[in-house]
């Protein structure tokens, strides 16, 4: 066997799909195998590549061990006389694994190579060729200077910005996502050090590699689409954590001295200085948009306020300052608290939402009005007019940013995208499907065709595409592997360039994915079902109801106690929603939580009438509907139909 590939998966299995075809693909004369070995994924990965690649070699864990004791799991299988560590989010051309290996049988020095890496928009990433990480290269990197100055030898040594990604250089580090070794070099140097979770074991294995008298290349000759690239969640205190904590393992085991101590210092220095970055980069984008809204809602009922006392009462000074402040803080409160429950800044440009979320604060605040004792309830006109006002201002606010936004680029139009499809006439019908399943919104400009021949039924054929899409203003192109080789498709991501959205429709798969750069995990649009239930925006608005309707509940008792059945068990049944041990509506069907997103225990099912016999599968079909389709519309109807029954039997045991 010339070629063992080895493979770690976890939750990607529609880019792994992707890279097993374009493997499958490969024009070669060699044998090669594959091996995939799963870190313990919840996405069914296993079985659903089964069935399409039955030939392909498994294993599989029972919890995730991270990518080096993966790969060594893979590598320990393995028999072919080259090893190459592939990521699972990558795309090879057909001549990728034949250059490869051509350029290390064309130089037997060679102890390990890497290829050119483009990201999801072809654009070169500079992983693709690094230097060891030593305090010089460090302290650049850590205040900057290797940004500042990309083509230099001396400053941006991390990445070799000197040396040029067009050409064959030797280097000194290559990335695990595309690491090509000799079986026999990794014999001699060992495997990849499993003290390393995630991050700088590939820099450990080159570094032994190019100690035990080997060298490492980055060729030009072949290249491949890495998908999400190294910086992908670079800003977060866990990337942070790993892959400086890495680099400390790799100095400690590899330095020693005054250059181990300078090292240390320099990385101690990076995570405190990127961990600090990292909070305060958090910390403003989460608190940013709740901050503007509470100041835009305290300011309309302050407006409000001084505008009704010298109307109504002839008097500016007539409201106690200081009280009717406190309950402008509390009412503006509620109303952030509302926002965030109800996923507004998690979507933050969406306004539908904003207008739904804002009714719903608005009968929060006055429900808990009517709560509240008579020194927080000044005035119920500043309360409904300031509530109008503050909603309003909410509103202009949010179209002149979206408006600014918009023309900056900042955000994507909410218009209509503009799309083209590369393939035959069956693959677009299929993008197409797909696309329309997962509430894309977006025109069909039209069918290119594959070849070269033009056809009546389409706008133009590949050799036009550039001209098709200026002349139409196309928003994205989606390529169909099944007609166009992965080599033709990454060379139009790079002439088309990054202000065009290039995504892949794989062949046989049932899916198109794509992504934007390398900081982002891509888009991924499949026929496979999505549950509402299991969006956190869906979930916090499904638990901001049970709340309001606790309140509500608790409010109306005097009433509601003389039509629901079992009041005790009613009132009970308030304190466990409230507490989130239960939650007005759950699932019906007996072991639904193993199927669906799980769900507390329900006051209600999902078939309404909770006293008559059902059909199993009645509750199954019932359970997955409210699943796909949540929405708290749907709850509200459940409880107002069944009000009688609030009190009625647990189902704890059913879900």
């Amino acid at each position: 066997m010339k070629l063992s590939i080895v493979v770690v998966n976890y939750n990607v299995k529609y880019f792994l799909q992707q890279l097993l075809l374009s493997l499958f693909q490969s024009k070669v004369e060699f044998d090669f195998e594959i091996i995939i070995v799963d870190n313990n994924s919840q996405d069914g990965s296993i079985p659903f590549l089964q069935k399409q690649f039955p030939g392909v070699k498994y294993l599989t864990n029972d919890e995730n061990l991270g990518f080096a004791k993966a790969s060594n799991q893979g590598i320990r299988s393995a028999i072919g006389d080259y090893v190459l560590l592939l990521n699972p989010d990558t795309l090879v051309r057909e001549d990728t694994l034949s250059e490869a290996v051509a350029f290390m049988e064309g130089h037997p020095q060679a102890g390990a190579i890497g290829v050119k890496m483009v990201d999801g928009a072809g654009r070169y990433l500079p992983e693709s060729k690094r230097g060891f990480p030593s305090p010089g290269v460090a302290f650049n990197k850590l205040i900057g200077l290797s940004n500042l100055f990309p083509k230099s030898k001396f400053f941006n040594g991390y990445y070799l910005g000197h040396l040029d990604s067009e050409q064959s250089h030797e280097i000194d580090v290559l990335t695990g996502a595309f690491m090509l070794i000799r079986r026999s070099v990794l014999d001699q140097v060992g495997l990849l050090d499993e003290d390393y979770f995630m991050y700088g074991e590939d820099i450990d294995l080159s570094y032994r590699i190019r100690q035990a008298g080997y060298k490492i290349y980055y060729t030009p000759a072949s290249s491949i689409v890495h998908f999400k690239g190294e910086s992908t969640d670079k800003n977060t205190l866990e990337y942070v954590r790993r892959f400086y904590s890495a680099m400390k393992i790799f100095a400690r085991k590899h330095y020693s001295g005054s250059r181990a101590s300078i090292l240390r210092m320099m990385l101690n220095l990076s995570i405190y200085s990127s961990a600090a970055v990292s909070v305060v980069q958090k910390t403003l984008r989460s608190v940013l948009w709740p901050l503007i809204d509470f100041l835009l809602i305290f300011a309309a009922f302050g407006i409000i306020k001084e505008l009704w006392a010298l109307y109504y009462f002839k008097d500016p000074l007539y409201y106690d300052q200081s009280r009717i402040q406190t309950n402008f803080l509390l009412y503006s409160s509620i109303w952030v608290i509302t926002f965030f429950l109800s996923g507004v800044y998690d979507r933050i440009s969406d306004i539908h939402r904003l207008i739904r979320s804002g009714l719903v604060g608005g009968i929060m605040v006055v429900t808990l009005y009517s709560l509240f004792g008579s020194s927080f309830r000044p005035s119920r006109a500043i309360l409904i007019l300031g509530s109008i006002a503050a909603f309003l201002l909410l509103l202009i606010f949010r179209w002149i940013w979206l408006s600014l936004a918009r023309k900056q680029g900042v955000i994507n139009s909410e218009n209509r995208k503009k799309l083209l499809v590369v393939g035959d006439e069956s693959e677009v019908n299929k993008v197409v499907q797909i696309m329309n399943a997962n509430g894309v919104n977006f025109t069909l400009i039209g069918r290119v065709s594959p070849g070269e021949d033009f056809e009546s039924n389409s706008v133009g054929n590949l050799s036009q595409l550039d001209q098709i899409v200026r002349f139409y203003e196309t928003d994205e192109i989606i390529f169909c592997s099944k007609n166009i080789p992965a080599s033709e498709i990454m060379r139009w991501m790079s002439r088309l360039g990054s202000s065009h959205y290039v995504k892949i429709a794989p062949d046989k798969a049932e899916s198109v994915l794509g992504s934007r750069n390398k900081n982002f995990p891509g888009d991924l649009h499949t026929f496979e079902v999505k549950y509402n239930i299991a969006d956190p925006v869906f979930r916090r608005s499904k638990r901001l109801l049970d709340i309001g309707l606790c309140l509500l509940f608790t409010i109306s008792l005097p009433a509601l106690i003389l039509v629901v059945r079992n009041r005790l068990d009613f009132v009970q049944n308030i304190w466990a929603v409230a507490a989130a041990n239960k939650t007005w509506v759950s699932y019906s069907s007996p072991g639904a939580n193993l199927i669906f997103p799980p769900l507390q225990p329900g006051i209600l099912r999902t078939l309404e009438d909770v006293t008559d016999r059902h059909p199993f599968e009645s509750l199954r079909n019932a359970d997955y509907y409210y699943a796909r389709d949540y929405g708290i519309v749907r709850d509200l109807e459940i409880i107002f139909r069944n009000i009688k029954d609030l009190g009625g039997n647990d189902i704890a045991n059913r879900g």
